[in-house]
């Protein structure tokens, strides 16, 4: 929870989780439904279980009614967390009401959703997307086939863009509308920590794992080829960064599963510099989302934000501050006085009812 979180929020997840779009469902349900799911399954307590078990059911019924692309994803979720406690007992499959309820409920928002009827049926943009953006997305993506750019040429096309949209989240694409443009040092720093974190998760791999983990890049891979092939458009088009958030979420917190230690065995250096770089991406582009003429200063020449009480540097000092003061609580977390071990996965006693 905590690494998936911190290579994933900034700077787009941190923008949209406090705004009134319905996309912030859809992420923080990305982030919780399938841990929480698991932990149902695991859970060594009764109260626990049953307390895991509302976190999913609520989050997962706020995701999936958020946009008719998420409840794909919450469907998604839940299947993963199947796949990762599997065991051949009865207590499982009871256990397993749970994720086929919020399987089915996905199913059921997907299908009432606007966004289901037709090829439009996942994740698009409701107009068109900023022309900058647009051709700055498909610009570095040559034409395979030098013609129009149409059938198996732009599928191509599209694959050899697709990881525009895995890594938009970490500003390489503008925010809200696609119109604030984030520094290059933000997406810089945070496309880095969204490869260094997965490829760490390759040091423990079950077949489970792998199978979670294929079944997600399919996911992310062949949803905005659906879409884009459907609308006959390149990357850049239709399709936002935000839509396949929760996913590529979903896919960092699976890659970093099953480890016997909260902080992977990085040490604490490794940590403290992944934290530094996030807190200073976020402050970054938190200041960059002011909107300011006046250079650093915010204050000068206000447009776009309130001016009194609270002044704009307020605000970005206070929400640098708040994101900087959370990534340092959850660094002594992880490594708090003396090591705190906790048992691999696989060596955990079963939970009641389950086989050991």
């Amino acid at each position: 929870l905590v690494y998936s979180a911190v290579v994933t929020l900034v700077p787009l997840g941190v923008f949209i989780i406090p705004s009134v779009n319905p996309s912030s469902w859809a992420v923080l349900a990305g982030l919780t439904v399938w841990l929480a799911t698991y932990g149902f399954y695991t859970a060594s307590s009764r109260g626990r279980r049953i307390a895991l078990g509302a976190i999913a059911g609520v989050l997962g019924v706020m995701g999936a009614g958020a946009r008719g692309d998420s409840a794909v994803f919450v469907a998604f979720a839940a299947l993963a967390a199947a796949i990762l406690s599997f065991e051949k007992t009865r207590s499982w499959l009871k256990l397993s009401l749970l994720p086929l309820g919020l399987i089915v409920a996905g199913a059921a928002f997907f299908l009432s959703a606007g966004q289901s009827t037709g090829v439009e049926s996942v994740g698009i943009a409701q107009g068109a997307t900023d022309p900058a953006s647009s051709a700055a997305a498909t610009s570095a993506i040559p034409d395979a086939t030098g013609g129009p750019g149409l059938g198996v040429g732009l599928v191509v096309r599209n694959l050899m863009g697709l990881p525009l949209l895995w890594t938009g989240g970490t500003g390489t694409w503008g925010l809200g509308w696609l119109d604030t443009l984030m520094p290059p040092v933000v997406w810089i720093i945070m496309m880095g920590a969204l490869f260094a974190v997965p490829f760490v998760g390759l040091r423990k791999m079950t077949v489970r794992k792998v199978l979670v983990l294929a079944l997600a890049l399919v996911g992310l891979t062949a949803i905005p080829l659906y879409v884009l092939q459907g609308y006959q458009v390149r990357v850049g088009d239709q399709i936002q960064p935000r839509y396949l958030l929760p996913l590529v979420i979903i896919f960092v917190g699976v890659a970093v599963f099953g480890f016997a230690r909260d902080h992977l065995g990085l040490s604490r250096i490794q940590t403290g510099t992944l934290f530094s770089g996030v807190a200073l991406a976020n402050a970054l582009s938190l200041h960059n989302t002011g909107l300011g003429d006046g250079g650093f200063n915010l204050n000068a020449d206000i447009e776009w934000s309130w001016s009194r009480p609270i002044q704009p540097m307020t605000v970005w000092f206070a929400g640098s501050a708040a994101i900087a003061l959370t990534l340092a609580g959850l660094f002594l977390m992880l490594y708090p006085k003396g090591e705190r071990l906790t048992a691999p996965i696989e060596e955990r006693a079963p939970a009641p009812g389950q086989a050991a």
